[in-house]
């Protein structure tokens, strides 16, 4: 898979950014990325609640007897049926427990990032911005062929801190980190631009591929000579030797005369 390159200034380059086979699945699976998406969208918490006839103040006598004045039976003035009484089945405050595996989480950001494939505006790189400028982001827009589009940017926050900057007060484009790409997003845009270098990153994260290059192991040269030894080697060994006893020579008779 490949996709056009931009320069700085808005003209289509003559290289091409290649994709892994595997970054934009043929058969976008739409109904992970609902599922991604509904769980981006909802709540995890439900923070409505209402009181039970048994959490409702007061109402611990009988209102009156159970029979003889001819009015319907009644046990306390904070039942359902009653003004100011509990309520039935209502809403109650609850953790809302939903998930999802990691690799299903991955699999709907391809599957979403291939439904928008026609959607994309690579660069090669983005333009220098050296102070935040309006003007220069909205530049760059326009000779895009941008203008007037819903626009999702995506940028390094460690590199891109002008960048940034200078097009988030521009109406229809929405800034966010490369980091936290997500299908709302995604589908909720015209055209999706970044760079080059963003493009990769993505697709190592989603992937999982090991983009850190191997170091060659270097082992240390051989010499021919042999190793010095330490000066508290040698004070070893000569108090070994000391300490050793020695072997008696055997005496030679000597030749008479």
């Amino acid at each position: 898979m490949k996709l056009d390159l931009y320069e700085p200034n808005g003209i289509l380059s003559k290289e091409s950014l290649e994709l892994e086979e595997d970054f934009f699945p043929a058969k976008p699976n739409e109904h992970l990325v609902h599922t991604l998406l509904k769980l981006q969208l909802t709540r995890p918490t439900r923070t409505a609640n209402t009181k039970t006839r048994a959490e409702v103040r007061g109402g611990g006598a009988k209102p009156w007897k159970q029979k003889g004045t001819g009015r319907a039976r009644a046990g306390s003035i904070r039942s359902p049926l009653w003004r100011k009484g509990g309520v039935t089945f209502g809403p109650r405050t609850h953790q809302i427990s939903f998930t999802m595996p990691r690799k299903a989480r991955r699999s709907a950001l391809r599957s979403a990032l291939a439904l928008r494939k026609d959607y994309f505006r690579v660069m090669s790189a983005f333009p220098s911005i050296a102070v935040p400028q309006t003007k220069q982001a909205v530049a760059v827009i326009t000779q895009l062929g941008l203008s007037g589009k819903k626009i999702l940017l995506l940028v390094d926050p460690t590199e891109h801190a002008n960048l940034s900057k200078s097009f988030q007060n521009i109406q229809k484009v929405k800034v966010i980190s490369w980091q936290n790409l997500n299908p709302h997003d995604i589908l909720n845009c015209d055209f999706i631009l970044a760079d080059k270098k963003i493009i990769n990153s993505i697709q190592a994260w989603l992937l999982d591929l090991d983009t850190t290059e191997e170091q060659p192991v270097v082992l240390p040269e051989l010499s021919e000579k042999a190793p010095k030894r330490s000066a508290a080697l040698k004070e070893a060994e000569a108090v070994v030797e000391k300490a050793a006893p020695k072997e008696k020579k055997a005496r030679t008779p000597k030749a008479k005369d």
